[in-house]
């Protein structure tokens, strides 16, 4: 892999127990090698492929605890595949719990999964650094922003905390 990963933990096997359960079937072994050391571990910004023309990173590999109830909550009816990272803008990676194909979820598609790697650890391998400081921006380049006020309190009251400390 050639994207640093921090914050991982190893999967408590009864997490491990109760997913297997609720999807009916054993986890993919790429993915449960990774939960091994990795589970809920943040990547450095990264980037992969989605299709011949776009590219995503991911934000977040979702622990295994929280796995079940994220699939409920996104509303995937596919029994058949299940989440296990956040990509960005809301968008998830899921995995095939038969064949262990690794798929792009696009919350916004009428048809969301969009296949991207034959296997967890294909797709790990896909993962590529994104160094943040190659994206600049031209002075007028961005004319407005929108930010979602509840984002904006939280931003303001982590800052009035770290003013007191």
């Amino acid at each position: 892999m050639r994207v640093a990963l921090s914050g991982g933990s190893s999967a408590r096997r009864n997490d491990v127990v109760e997913l297997e359960e609720f999807l009916g079937v054993p986890l993919p072994a790429g993915f449960a090698s990774f939960i091994v050391h990795w589970d809920g571990a943040t990547p450095e910004a990264n980037i992969f492929p989605v299709g011949t023309d776009n590219q995503a990173g991911v934000v977040r590999f979702i622990p295994i605890a929280e796995i079940a109830k994220e699939k409920l909550e996104m509303g995937i009816e596919d029994a058949g595949v299940f989440p296990v990272a956040w990509a960005e803008c809301g968008n998830a990676i899921v995995v095939s719990s038969d064949s262990g194909e690794v798929f792009f979820w696009d919350h916004e598609l009428v048809t969301p999964l969009i296949r991207i790697a034959k296997d967890f650890s294909a797709f790990l391998e896909s993962l590529e650094p994104f160094p943040m400081e190659a994206v600049k921006l031209e002075p007028g380049q961005v004319i407005r922003a929108w930010i979602d006020p509840e984002f904006l309190r939280k931003l303001k009251r982590e800052g009035d905390s770290k003013q007191s400390d």
